[in-house]
């Protein structure tokens, strides 16, 4: 009895317990593996893309929700101070914030592609290009100068509009 022949008969008596089918050869053998490995990397990749998504959403939330912070105003002290406290938070990250947002959303749209999930391409390229104006529009902070923080709230009331486009799924 060659070896080839042992590690054949085990995987078959492995394939039929968990199956209940019988596989005859090598080459049945290494097909149902390279389909079983092809099921479990589509899981791998919805489950990385459930969590890019995630995490782009919640980066979304967080840089989108300064501007109303920073406009609201509690009478009472302690929650006046801890909207203060949380608005100087956020006001400090954002820039960081922004830059994951775009590392995140190209993660998020390459695994799309990968998984084959093509649904939502176009809308999440117009997001993604509105998310690298919106880097570009700090960036050009000192050129643009009083202007900038106009160009940029345009830009993210139309990255909000984008977004919820693209979430909706068209």
């Amino acid at each position: 009895m060659s070896f080839l022949f042992l590690v054949q008969m085990i995987i078959n008596i492995k394939i039929i317990l968990k199956t209940e089918k019988s596989y005859g050869n090598i080459n049945d053998i290494e097909n149902y593996i390279q389909n079983q490995s092809s099921h479990y990397r589509k899981k791998e990749l919805i489950m990385l893309n459930t969590l890019l998504s995630a995490t782009a959403t919640v980066l979304f939330v967080l840089l989108c929700v300064i501007y109303p912070l920073g406009i609201l105003r509690f009478s009472e002290k302690s929650k006046e101070k801890q909207r203060k406290s949380v608005d100087c938070f956020l006001r400090k990250i954002h820039k960081k914030m922004g830059v994951w947002i775009i590392v995140v959303s190209l993660l998020h749209g390459i695994v799309e592609i990968k998984a084959g999930n093509l649904d939502g391409m176009f809308s999440g390229k117009i997001c993604f290009l509105l998310l690298i104006l919106l880097w570009l529009s700090y960036g050009l902070k000192r050129v643009l100068k009083e202007k900038w923080m106009i160009v940029h709230r345009i830009l993210a009331v139309l990255t909000v509009i984008a977004v919820i486009v693209h979430v909706g799924g068209m």
